[in-house]
Formats: structure tokens, C-alpha cells, sequence
């Protein structure tokens, strides 16, 4: 009922511990859309983000992409921290991370040194600029 923040650290230095919090991930996003679906409105009375850094090098979730399409009605926000869109291709499949390009509207691209995610960003801000006319600040 009260705001709560969970910080799940795992060590990188080994993986044998990264099935853990995929485990913990999928236990606690089940439980949320149990409650979610009992309320009124089908949705959370306080919200739900999820911060998962190093997405990539979790373990495959298999519905991460159903997930993503549909907790937002639910309340319930993923914010997945990757270095490349290879990575998540990757682990996910080019499936998966199209799915995921298009249902994740928040993006914050902080550089990279692998071109096809420099070409997706350039297009993407393209893009933006061309049909929204948003400011766009680049820095070196």
C-alpha cells in the first residue's frame, strides 16, 4: 500500500545467480497482475516500475514482449537498460525486440560503439524530428 522500493543486486562476476532474479522478476510481475485484474479497473492502485539494468544479460524472459504490450493498462512500466540492440537480438530474438522497439515509448540513448544501434537511433531521431518537431539535444 505504502510506496516500496526493491533493489535486487546480483553479482556479475558469476551468472550462477542470474536465474534467481529472472525467477524473482517473473514471481513478482505475476503477483501484480493477479492483484491488478481483482481491482475495479484492472489496474494497480500505485504504480509499478520496473528498472531492469543489464537487461540483456538476464536470462531470457519468454513473455517479456506480452508483458510490455500489455501491463501498461495494468499500471505496471518496464525500463530495460541495454548497451546494443545486437545484445537484445541476441538474447531475445529480432522477433522479441521488435516488439519491444515499438511497445517501449520511453528511449534514452546514452552512446554506444556498435553501428547498428547507432543507424536504429539515428533513424529513430529522424524520424522524430521529421513528424513531431521535437528538440532534440545531442552531446558529444
Amino acid at each position: 500500500e505504502k510506496p516500496t522500493a526493491i533493489f535486487l543486486i546480483i553479482p556479475d562476476e558469476s551468472d550462477t545467480r542470474y536465474s534467481i532474479a529472472t525467477m524473482f522478476i517473473s514471481l513478482l510481475y505475476t503477483s501484480l497482475t493477479r492483484e491488478a485484474s481483482l481491482s475495479k479497473d484492472s489496474k494497480l492502485q500505485r504504480e509499478v516500475f520496473f528498472l531492469l539494468d543489464e537487461f540483456a544479460n538476464l536470462p531470457k524472459f519468454e513473455n517479456i514482449a506480452k508483458w510490455i504490450s500489455i501491463s501498461r493498462s495494468r499500471g505496471i512500466y518496464f525500463l530495460l537498460m541495454i548497451q546494443s540492440l545486437g545484445q537484445l537480438i541476441d538474447r531475445c530474438g529480432q522477433g522479441v525486440t521488435s516488439t519491444i522497439q515499438t511497445q517501449c515509448q520511453l528511449n534514452v540513448y546514452l552512446g554506444t560503439t556498435d553501428k547498428e544501434t547507432q543507424k536504429y537511433y539515428e533513424s529513430f531521431l529522424l524520424l522524430l524530428l521529421l513528424t513531431h518537431h521535437f528538440l532534440v539535444l545531442l552531446l558529444p
